[in-house]
C-alpha cells in the first residue's frame, strides 16, 4: 500500500470514527461501502476497508467473470485479470509497433513528432464522437434503448397486475402504472428526438478531450504517430468518462459534461451496434486513472525536491 492511500485511509477513519454503528469490522451485516479512491472502498457501518489485490484484506475481492473472460471485482469495479483477446481488440499496427520497439536497445526510443501525435489525436476524437453521437449506428443504439424501456416497462406492469389476481378485488389500473413509474426510475429517461447537442458543445467536449489526452503519458503501446484500435478504445473510454468528468483534491483533470450522460449510447449496445466491447470504458478508466497517480506522484516528488 501507498502512503498516499495510507493517509487518505486514516483520514476518511478520523473523520467518520464516531459514525461507525456496528464494532469494527464487524462481519456480521452487509457491507455499505463508499469510495475513498481508484481500487479502494470503505464500509460506512463498520470502518473496514478493502483495497483491490491487497494481500492483507479482510473482505477480499468479490471476482465475477465477465463475457469477455476478464474478471472484475463488483466492490470497486476495477478489473482484476484479463485472460482472452476479442479480434476487435488486437491492432496489427499496435503488434509491430511493440514487437519492433522490444527488439530495440533500451537506449532507442520511438520519437514521434508533437503536430503529428497532435493530428491523430485529434483525428480519433472527432471521429469517435462522431461515430458515438450522430452516426446511423448511435441512432439504432437509440432506437435499442427506446425498446428495451418499453419492455421494462411492460414487464413492471404485468408483474403488478399479476400479484393482484387473487386478491379478488378491483384492480387500481392507477396503482398499476405508478409501479411501473417506480421500476423504471433507476433506469435512463428517454428524451425525445429534437434533443440533440448544438455543434459548439461537441467542438468543446473534444477540445477538451484533445488536451487532456495529450497531457497523458500513455504506455509504450499507445504510439501515436498513426490512429490504432487501441487509442479509438481509450479515446471512447474517456468520452464516456467526460459525462463525470475527473477531480482530485480539489483539481480537474478533466471537465464534466453532464450532457453526455443523456445523449451517449449505454454500454451494453456497444457490441451490438458498434461492435466494441463494453470492457474498453472500464480499461481505458484504469489506464487513465495509472496516468493520472503518475501525474501525482510526479508532481509530490517534485515538491519534495524544492523542499529539500
Amino acid at each position: 500500500m501507498n502512503k498516499s492511500l495510507q493517509k487518505k485511509i486514516n483520514s476518511w477513519w478520523h473523520e467518520n470514527q464516531l459514525l461507525f454503528i456496528l464494532p469494527s469490522m464487524y462481519g456480521g451485516h452487509q457491507h455499505d461501502w463508499t469510495f475513498l479512491e481508484a481500487g479502494c472502498v470503505g464500509c460506512r457501518l463498520c470502518g473496514v476497508v478493502h483495497i483491490c489485490q491487497e494481500r492483507c484484506n479482510i473482505v477480499p475481492c468479490c471476482r465475477e467473470r465477465q463475457d469477455d473472460s476478464s474478471e472484475v471485482c463488483l466492490l470497486t469495479g476495477i478489473v482484476l485479470s484479463t485472460t482472452t483477446f476479442f479480434e476487435s481488440e488486437i491492432s496489427i499496427s499496435d503488434f509491430k509497433s511493440d514487437s519492433y520497439s522490444n527488439m530495440q536497445r533500451p537506449s532507442k526510443k520511438i520519437k514521434v513528432a508533437h503536430e503529428v501525435s497532435q493530428q491523430v489525436i485529434s483525428d480519433t476524437t472527432h471521429a469517435m464522437m462522431n461515430l458515438l453521437l450522430f452516426s446511423d449506428k448511435a441512432k439504432l443504439a437509440k432506437e435499442m434503448e427506446k425498446k428495451r424501456y418499453r419492455k421494462k416497462i411492460a414487464a413492471a406492469f404485468s408483474k403488478h397486475v399479476s400479484g393482484q389476481r387473487y386478491k379478488f378485488n378491483q384492480y387500481n389500473i392507477i396503482e398499476g402504472v405508478e409501479f411501473a413509474m417506480s421500476a423504471v426510475s433507476k433506469y435512463r429517461k428517454i428524451h425525445p428526438n429534437t434533443y440533440t447537442v448544438s455543434k459548439t458543445e461537441t467542438d468543446e467536449i473534444s477540445k477538451v478531450i484533445i488536451e487532456f489526452v495529450s497531457k497523458l503519458v500513455l504506455p509504450k503501446p499507445y504510439i501515436l504517430c498513426h490512429q490504432t484500435e487501441k487509442l479509438n478504445n481509450l479515446i471512447t473510454s474517456i468520452i464516456y468518462i467526460c459525462s463525470d468528468g475527473i477531480c482530485y483534491n480539489g483539481i480537474t483533470y478533466l471537465k464534466r459534461f453532464s450532457v453526455l450522460k443523456c445523449l451517449l449510447p449505454l454500454e451494453l449496445t456497444l457490441l451490438s451496434c458498434f461492435k466494441i466491447q463494453p470492457k474498453i470504458v472500464t480499461d481505458g478508466e484504469n489506464i487513465v486513472k495509472m496516468c493520472i497517480n503518475d501525474l501525482i506522484n510526479k508532481k509530490n516528488n517534485k515538491k519534495k525536491i524544492v523542499s529539500i
